[in-house]
């Protein structure tokens, strides 16, 4: 059976690495118990035909990376809230992932920058508040 879970995130990173961009939220530097990665690679080879797409997301109840598993983010002031898509919530574990952070120890126009870069143009419905 799947839930929703919510956590806190001490560590918000942004940042693009061998052309994969990523957003990653952490409870811990080293050791994270919740966490959650976020990424976006555009291979012009890939066939995404198949139900996969280039926005990938696995957490800590996952075993792997998930494509196309996103159906909706939403950004408040200190939240971001994930919503997963019903054909893969049993893979993930979750049906939403609400991530808590605090807004004045991050860069926020970064998480905003990095967010348009991974969902733009994307099936994701990304919403900003």
């Amino acid at each position: 059976m799947s839930k929703d879970i919510t956590f806190f995130a001490n560590i918000v990173q942004c940042y693009v690495e061998n052309d994969v961009i990523t957003i990653g939220f952490g409870d811990h530097n080293d050791a994270p118990r919740n966490y959650t990665i976020i990424t976006r690679f555009d291979d012009d080879e890939e066939n995404y035909l198949k139900g996969e797409g280039p926005i990938g997301i696995q957490t800590n109840l996952s075993i792997e990376e998930y494509s196309s598993a996103i159906s909706s983010v939403c950004l408040n002031k200190n939240t971001i809230s994930i919503k997963i898509n019903q054909n893969v919530v049993d893979n993930i574990g979750v049906n939403k992932i609400e991530i808590e952070f605090d807004s004045s120890a991050i860069d926020v126009g970064n998480l905003i920058k990095y967010l348009h870069l991974i969902f733009d143009d994307s099936h994701v419905k990304l919403t900003i508040l």
